[in-house]
């Protein structure tokens, strides 16, 4: 079982999302106190699969890139800073702005509910679900995972959830071949 696929990391400002996968790529933690303003080509090895990690700004002015990126993704993985509800509505718009683009039509989805390690996080669980309206979104499957890197538990969590989405996918090709086959 080899292969690599696309992922499309995204979400606000100042959410966590390089810290995430530089923690993720380093085997150690990576806090990152200042926001990217590029896009990183990362690369998340996990045994024989590989994810094309697209980490993507997420200032205002840049993300006008996202659209431009969407294309051939597999997974997307968005990020939330749950202890900022300030920023919810914000984050839900830039969310469905891109969930609902035609190109990432049926693509899983995995939210995290990001920088789990703080308080406030823990505290405004229920409101982000329920902000971010997770339960509007059809034809897609929906992950929702609690990260923080500071919590290595979270990040296998995450590492087993994208692992899990690929031998669905793998799966579901195998089972589509061999129909036609037939």
């Amino acid at each position: 079982m080899n292969g690599v696929y696309k992922t499309f990391l995204f979400g606000l400002d100042y959410a966590g999302k390089t810290s995430l996968s530089q923690t993720i790529i380093r085997g150690r933690i990576y806090a990152n106190e200042k926001p990217s303003v590029a896009i990183s080509f990362d690369t998340w090895d996990f045994g024989e699969i590989t994810f094309q990690v697209w980490d993507l700004p997420g200032q205002i002015s840049l993300r006008t890139i996202w659209k431009r990126s969407l294309i051939r993704t597999e997974i997307f993985l968005y990020i939330l800073d749950t202890s900022d509800n300030s920023r919810f509505d914000e984050a839900r718009e830039e969310l469905f702005a891109v969930i609902n683009d035609k190109l990432t039509e049926g693509m899983p989805l995995i939210v995290c509910l990001h920088k789990f390690d703080l308080e406030d996080s823990k505290k405004n669980k229920e409101y982000a679900i329920e902000a971010l309206r997770l339960n509007q979104i059809k034809n897609r499957e929906i992950y929702i995972l609690e990260t923080s890197i500071y919590n290595p538990d979270s990040i296998k969590n995450l590492k087993d959830t994208m692992l899990s989405i690929v031998i669905k996918d793998i799966e579901a090709k195998r089972k589509e071949f061999l129909e036609e086959g037939l």
